[in-house]
């Protein structure tokens, strides 16, 4: 192998074009990603809701609704990492 094609082999360049082999899928979210956020952001509302009909306080509620909105975004992250 030549050192122009070990170095194209590791830039992932094709050697014809000068382009990526592979596109990067940067949009993609995991299904179970998407499950499980979309769970936490349901618990989310649904728990605003029971908490505003339980006439608990405003600081409450929010800090119910930043705290599962939280934990939503960092499934969606955390499983997009260990997808890498």
């Amino acid at each position: 192998m030549t050192l122009q094609a070990i170095t194209q082999k590791k830039d992932g360049t094709n050697s014809s074009k000068g382009k990526p082999d592979k596109v990067v899928d940067n949009i993609h979210v995991s299904p179970i990603a998407g499950l499980v956020a979309t769970l936490f952001y349901l618990v989310a509302v649904i728990g605003t809701i029971v908490l505003e009909g339980a006439k608990a306080g405003d600081v409450i509620i929010a800090l119910w609704v930043i705290g599962f909105t939280l934990i939503a975004c960092f499934f969606l992250f955390a499983m997009k990492v260990a997808q890498q």
